[in-house]
């Protein structure tokens, strides 16, 4: 089995995140200078999340306690307004964050090194008490360090017993929006009526999963490939995709 990432190893993804973050706050602003920077740092970046002073786990929504974060903020648009070329800009304002950012990375990697048991955790999420038609659902590699997607037998388990759930609650079927829709890997295990029903591209920035996961390897290690892919273009390789399918079209191409 490939091995857990080391604590040398979450640091440097803390680390390079929250650098491209800095990237893409400056890349942003220089395109949309009529949009409030400060603003802009929770709504399109995971920063805090990344930093001590977010108390809950990193992929949560962005929170923070205390006075410090706001005021970094500040700090972050004062440094923009003196250099607003990203790189530089990435370089220089790395430098005021930089001490915020170590002080959680052994907790983190306490949380995500935890053994996995796939008899009661799974890769697909969703929130039943939501009225909705179809049932939105949300992905999570819970094989890690290895790729959720590298194993038939849980990966099918756990859809069906998501379908089965959405039907017994009364849904229509699944959807999600994410970047995963225009993935080969992900594509080859969903319905034909799943990949086919892909609309929506969006190449929008949102602090979420939903664009920052192609940003993570299976092993939850910073993707430098799609990070300087992205750094090269200002434009992301995959955007994101809303996609769905009835309950009739997981049943049949699951065969239950």
């Amino acid at each position: 089995m490939t091995k857990k990432k080391t604590l040398t190893e979450h640091k440097e993804y803390l680390r390079e995140t929250v650098k491209l973050s800095l990237w893409i706050i400056a890349d942003w602003a220089n395109k949309h200078p009529e949009n409030d920077f400060v603003k802009s740092i929770d709504e399109l970046t995971p920063m805090v999340n990344h930093t001590i002073f977010n108390p809950i786990a990193l992929y949560e929504n962005p929170t923070f306690e205390g006075d410090d974060w706001p005021l970094l903020k500040q700090e972050l648009f004062n440094c923009y307004k003196k250099e607003s070329d990203p790189f530089r800009y990435q370089d220089l304002a790395f430098k005021l964050i930089e001490p915020h950012i170590d002080g959680r990375a052994e907790k983190d990697l306490i949380h995500i090194n935890k053994e996995i048991d796939t008899d009661k955790n799974s890769w697909i999420t969703y929130d039943l008490s939501r009225s909705e038609e179809y049932l939105e659902i949300h992905m999570e590699n819970t094989l890690y360090p290895n790729s959720f997607l590298k194993d038939d037998t849980y990966f099918y388990s756990k859809l069906k017993i998501a379908v089965l759930e959405a039907e017994k609650n009364g849904y229509k079927g699944l959807w999600s929006c994410t970047w995963l829709n225009d993935l080969p890997t992900w594509q080859k295990k969903m319905p034909k009526q799943w990949n086919e029903s892909i609309h929506n591209r969006m190449y929008d920035i949102q602090w979420h999963l939903g664009f920052w996961g192609q940003f993570l390897t299976a092993r939850l290690c910073f993707n430098y490939t799609a990070a300087t892919k992205f750094r090269e273009t200002g434009v992301v390789e995959i955007p994101m995709s809303i996609a769905r399918a009835s309950i009739e079209d997981f049943k049949s191409f699951l065969e239950i």
